[in-house]
């Protein structure tokens, strides 16, 4: 996850770059292969790819170890 403040940042980045670059995904004009094209090519993953667990694998132990924190 990211702050909000490097979220913004990014956002308008990659903004301005599908407004200036011509070969954007995000032009119209550009034909994909896939539908999908578009998401993939701007997506922004912070580092989750890299960890050692897959999110959902440790889903019952965060909520587990968030509800023995609450009480």
């Amino acid at each position: 996850m990211f702050a909000p403040q490097a979220s913004r940042q990014v956002m308008a980045a990659l903004l301005v770059h599908d407004l200036r670059n011509e070969a954007s995904v995000a032009n119209p004009g550009i034909p994909h292969e896939i539908a999908m094209d578009l998401f993939a090519s701007h997506a922004l993953h912070g580092g989750m790819w890299r960890g050692p667990y897959e999110p959902r694998s440790v889903l019952g132990f965060a909520a587990a170890t968030g509800r023995l924190r609450r009480t």
